[in-house]
Order: C-alpha cells, then sequence, then structure tokens
C-alpha cells in the first residue's frame, strides 16, 4: 500500500494528482469510520504484525481511536486506511491551514491491463465501501498546488 502523508520537498512547492474524494475533517471522520465498522478494524488490526503488542494494551474502541488521533492531523485517516485496504490508496494532506484530505489513487497506479474506467471503478468502489455510496459519486480528477514561500 502506498500513502502519503504530507509533502517532503527540498523547495516550497509541492502538487499532486489523484483520481478520488475530498475530505473534510479527516480525524473525524476517520473516528465515525471506526465506531461503524469496529468489528472489521479490530481483527484487521490484530492480524497486523506491528500491531500485535499495542492490542495487547488497547483493545477497546475508545483507547484506539485516542491512539491513532494522537499522531496528528489526518493521520488517523492514513492508518484506517492502510489496515482496511488491500489496494495502493493515496492519502495525502492538505494545506497545512485546512482541516482536509484527499484519498484516492495516483495515475501511476493504473495497470497496464486496465482500462481507464475500470481505474476510476476501482477506486469508485473502495471509496463507497470506505466512505459511503454518495461521497463515491463525488470522486473526480484532483490536482491541487501548493506554494509556501
Amino acid at each position: 500500500m502506498k500513502t502519503r502523508t504530507g509533502f517532503v520537498s527540498n523547495s516550497s512547492t509541492s502538487s499532486f494528482c489523484i483520481y478520488g474524494i475530498k475530505v473534510d475533517n479527516p480525524d473525524t471522520k476517520a473516528a465515525e469510520i471506526i465506531r461503524e465498522k469496529w468489528d472489521k478494524v479490530a481483527k484487521k488490526s490484530k492480524e497486523m504484525e506491528q500491531r500485535k503488542l499495542w492490542w495487547e494494551h488497547h483493545n477497546n474502541i475508545d483507547d484506539f481511536i485516542k491512539q491513532i488521533s494522537a499522531y496528528g492531523r489526518g493521520e488517523a485517516l492514513v492508518i484506517l486506511i492502510n489496515i482496511l485496504s488491500e489496494d495502493s490508496v493515496t492519502v495525502v494532506d492538505g494545506r497545512y491551514d485546512e482541516d482536509v484530505a484527499y484519498v484516492g489513487l495516483d495515475p501511476d497506479s493504473i495497470q497496464d491491463n486496465e482500462t481507464g474506467l475500470e481505474f476510476k471503478n476501482k477506486i469508485e468502489t473502495f471509496i463507497s465501501e470506505f466512505f459511503g455510496e454518495e461521497t463515491a459519486e463525488k470522486a473526480r480528477w484532483i490536482y491541487e498546488a501548493w506554494y509556501d514561500g
């Protein structure tokens, strides 16, 4: 799984392109999804090697939300998608002054034998399962760039 949070750059300009959605208040949204899908989140998280020790001390929903929300803006959503997704879903933080994240697929992840429509359907299916069908209908190409200088 490929997850990108924030930007690593030697310049003060950053940009990205994904097919997906903009998520407002990503930490709040992540907490809602965790509560809604707790059984699946707990099961898959417990199966992850790096989380086994953690589960010995944090085995309830409130501890889980508190722990993953402590990592900083948008990180709860990144962790949740890492747990639940088997595709190379990309998560990009919004600008430093926005409480948003962008979730989708990078066009570089289109397979050689995959059509553009199949590519779009793949991320729309993920978004529908993860965020709901109404949200999946909002999927689009997102091009963003910031200059911080």
